[in-house]
């Protein structure tokens, strides 16, 4: 695995240059916590994808670093884009911490923390919707796959460590 310092970094990776989801993961570390940007645990890097953060895909956002989160295909992806769909303020708010994750170039519990606040406020707000098709707008598997918080203790999930359910303290 590399490990990169911020300048080689900017070096690396200059504001034009397309950024694979292998790069993302091995810059933020990803393989070690095994988690996103959103505190969502994954078991396989195969499990991430690039999410825009600035200019949307949807606007030919490019897919470069300072654009871009590695989220969880099944669960806080879709997630997040539920949030943009239901309450557009909230979804931008989610989107600032990520930036901010994203400028530190690092995974922060800090931001983590405000997100789960952000995503704990939604879930009070809209935990009787329902879709199109009736099923409850908030999967289970929403709030089911998301790292422990804890205000004293840092926790990092690692499918390295079989030990307490693949948490380790940091």
């Amino acid at each position: 695995m590399y490990k990169y310092t911020n300048d080689q970094l900017y070096e690396i990776f200059d504001a034009y240059h397309e950024i694979t989801n292998e790069d993302m993961i091995d810059i933020f570390d990803m393989k070690t916590y095994m988690f996103d940007f959103m505190g969502y645990v994954f078991t396989s890097v195969k499990n991430l994808s690039y999410h825009h953060l600035i200019i949307p895909d949807r606007f030919n956002g490019p897919q470069i670093l300072d654009n871009g989160a590695e989220l969880n295909k099944k669960t806080s992806h879709p997630y997040l884009h539920t949030i943009e769909w239901k309450d557009p303020e909230l979804f931008s708010l989610i989107t600032i911490q990520m930036i901010l994750q994203n400028r530190k170039r690092k995974l922060d519990l800090e931001n983590i923390r405000k997100i789960r606040d952000y995503l704990e406020y939604f879930e009070k707000e809209h935990s009787s919707d329902t879709c199109k098709k009736g099923k409850p707008l908030i999967k289970t598997r929403y709030l089911s796959q998301r790292i422990p918080l804890n205000t004293s203790t840092y926790y990092s999930y690692s499918k390295d460590n079989t030990s307490n359910s693949g948490l380790i303290l940091l």
